[in-house]
């Protein structure tokens, strides 16, 4: 229980590091005590609920193209009944989060192609902007 207290305490700005370094090391341990330890602590990181975004969104980021290593971290992962669940319900509103932005950036690109006046069609992609709101 040890591990668990200090994960509580664990920076945000160091949990995607710290994925990201299992992720990238997974691969070369063979031993599969040590394997197990190293998806306990991802698993650790993703059940507490301030983690659980920068968890999944690193898993994501390395989980493309997938291999053999990945696919035991998500298999791993989504073995907890709890902790699937709650991945489950993140990924679903990442999608769905992802897609309205792409439709979104769709529309507004359709929309300037077609209102322009400049030898051809101009096309933005918005979907990786941000746009903040000063009061």
């Amino acid at each position: 229980m040890r591990v668990m207290s200090h994960l509580i305490w664990f920076p945000l700005s160091q949990a995607a590091d710290l994925v990201a370094g299992v992720c990238s090391r997974l691969g070369s341990v063979q031993q599969p005590s040590s394997r197990t330890l190293m998806m306990k602590l991802v698993g650790l990181l993703a059940g507490e609920a301030e983690h659980l975004d920068t968890v999944i969104s690193c898993l994501l980021d390395h989980s493309f193209p997938t291999d053999s290593n990945s696919a035991e971290l998500w298999q791993f992962l989504s073995a907890d009944p709890a902790l699937g669940g709650q991945m489950m319900e993140t990924l679903v509103v990442k999608l769905q989060s992802h897609h309205s932005s792409e439709h979104r950036a769709s529309h507004t690109s359709a929309a300037v192609s077609h209102n322009s006046n400049i030898h051809g069609p101009i096309q933005l992609n918005l979907s990786y902007v941000s746009v903040s709101q000063g009061t």
